[in-house]
């Protein structure tokens, strides 16, 4: 809720009517990609979108709705990157405000909000109106812009559910029979547009939602609006109609009564490129379902609703049964991936980019990633919040009595938890990269902090990355890796992270190499033995070369 306040007040500097917002969070979206908050203002109601994940920049939303006019979809009024937000937050000096708008997402969009309700079953006269708004959105003239996710033509399509089936069935999500069943259907599906295709005229592209179904329409008067872009592109507007009455479990008289009213919007309806289209649309939505099933079961999308796994297995595995016909059962597994019961220390300079990589590396290895270095952003931010500094008498003493208070402790993600809240954005703002290397050179600080990182490592496997942990807290680690890189390399990825300066980083990058090298407390220095990469660059390289190592023992 902090998130959504801090930005309505960055946008209220240029657009007044978002001044003095009052919000109410509601729950998060099905798909639990999004939060939503309704934003009572000055100027009216508008409406907050929050992206959960931290690598969605909401750019094919922002881009859709620029192209559209408020009878179509929500105005976008402001968009904005959450880091962006925190770094605002961190120049203000408002750490408290900081902490407290800490979430893990990539975007906030904030819309207009426009009037209508949903429905959960479609008549003929919504069908209508649906169709008069399919029709308007195919008629935008849109110029470039990204492809439909999944495939903008029925050849990408088929291209994009062979890959993803080959990602299911070697992950075993799905059984052999079924692996076969959906093998069947996708040469069925080549023959298919083969046999359509033929004489067809060339691809057609235009903006397309790409992903609706009835929660994302509200009707009003009549009329029906579209909301949630975050899978428009461009594609051929026939894939998005099929795709339409699919994703909506529309029957064959009311998919009729969809066809003869975009005919009549449009004034023609290409039936052939439709029925091109149609049979490979519900495979694909079967498919491109268990594939993205299979990213949160294995860490790489996170989402936010209780019980969206249990929902979401059954949702595919009805799919499925109706594209193959018969009874279909996953065989979900939270840790699908082979488990390497190994610990590997990864130290480095500042911003060298070991944190990307032990990530990376923990992924590849099926283990936790354990960042004992955000123990110690975390003790800095504490310190900003509080108004405590280094060079003060008595603020040393302060600290570590309010460390001992807090409870703190480590994600198997690389994060931090701090009374319950998970911390991560915040830990990389200018403001703690600039004193974490003061606070840890503290030895009061450090004993303060030595316990909970000790219990937090007595792990059989994980990647761990931080200090000490060769020579002090897991010197039995099967491997130690020390990444350095130079200075404007390092300053170019963390100004991606933190929104800083590259100029203001070099400064605070020199001064940090500085303590951590000279600190009488847990120096920097590589492990005798260490595996020393130059850079991380590009990181699938970096990680291939970090596990032949440990293969090689």
């Amino acid at each position: 809720m902090q998130l959504v306040r801090a930005a309505a007040a960055q946008a209220a500097a240029s657009d007044h009517r978002l001044g003095q917002a009052r919000v109410t969070l509601g729950p998060p979206t099905e798909g639990g990609n999004n939060f939503v908050a309704k934003l009572r203002c000055h100027g009216g109601d508008f409406y907050a979108k929050v992206r959960a994940n931290p690598f969605d920049d909401a750019r094919r939303e922002r881009w859709a709705l620029t192209q559209l006019g408020p009878r179509l979809a929500p105005a976008l009024v402001h968009s904005t990157g959450v880091r962006e937000v925190l770094q605002r937050l961190a120049a203000r000096g408002d750490f408290a405000a900081l902490r407290a708008a800490d979430v893990y997402g990539g975007a906030v969009l904030l819309l207009e909000a426009v009037p209508g309700h949903r429905r959960e079953h479609l008549d003929e006269r919504d069908l209508a109106a649906v169709a008069r708004a399919l029709a308007r959105l195919h008629q935008v003239k849109v110029r470039r812009g990204p492809p439909l996710p999944g495939g903008a033509t029925a050849y990408a399509m088929l291209q994009f559910m062979k890959t993803a089936l080959d990602a299911v069935a070697s992950a075993r999500l799905i059984g052999a029979r079924t692996r076969r069943g959906l093998a069947a259907a996708l040469r069925d599906g080549h023959r298919h547009v083969e046999s359509r295709w033929w004489g067809l005229d060339g691809v057609r592209r235009t903006l397309c939602h790409g992903d609706l179904r009835p929660a994302n329409l509200l009707f009003f008067r009549g009329e029906a609006r579209l909301i949630d872009f975050e899978h428009a592109g461009l594609a051929d507007p026939m894939a998005d109609l099929s795709r339409f009455a699919v994703f909506s479990g529309l029957s064959s008289s009311q998919e009729l009564c969809l066809l003869d009213a975009y005919a009549e919007a449009m004034g023609v309806v290409e039936l052939e490129r439709y029925f091109a289209y149609r049979p490979l649309t519900p495979v694909f939505a079967a498919v491109a379902g268990a594939r993205y099933l299979l990213h949160v079961l294995e860490g790489d999308q996170r989402v936010a609703p209780r019980g969206w796994v249990k929902r979401r297995i059954a949702r595919v595995e009805r799919e499925l049964s109706q594209v193959l016909g018969e009874p279909v059962r996953l065989t979900p597994r939270r840790e699908r991936k082979k488990v390497h019961p190994v610990v590997v220390a990864v130290d480095g300079l500042a911003g060298s980019g070991k944190t990307p990589l032990a990530a990376a590396l923990a992924r590849r290895l099926g283990v936790r990633h354990l960042n004992t270095g955000a123990l110690y952003r975390a003790a800095a931010l504490l310190a900003l919040e509080h108004g405590l500094k280094v060079n003060v008498a008595g603020d040393e003493a302060k600290l570590v009595r309010l460390l001992r208070r807090t409870r703190l402790g480590l994600t198997g993600d690389g994060a931090v938890e701090v009374e319950g809240q998970r911390l991560q954005e915040s830990l990389d703002v200018l403001a703690v990269e600039e004193t974490v290397a003061q606070w840890a050179a503290r030895p009061a600080v450090r004993a303060a902090l030595a316990r909970r990182l000790e219990r937090a490592v007595r792990v059989d496997a994980a990647v761990i990355e931080g200090r000490d942990v060769q020579t002090r807290l897991r010197p039995d680690a099967a491997l130690s890796v020390f990444v350095e890189a130079r200075p404007g390399e390092r300053a170019e990825v963390a100004g991606r992270r933190a929104g800083a300066q590259r100029a203001q980083l070099l400064r605070a990058f020199s001064r940090r190499d500085h303590l951590d090298v000279t600190r009488a407390a847990a120096p920097v220095r590589a492990a005798v033995g260490a595996l020393r990469l130059r850079s991380v660059v590009p990181l699938d390289a970096a990680v291939d070369r970090v596990l032949r190592r440990l293969e090689r023992g």
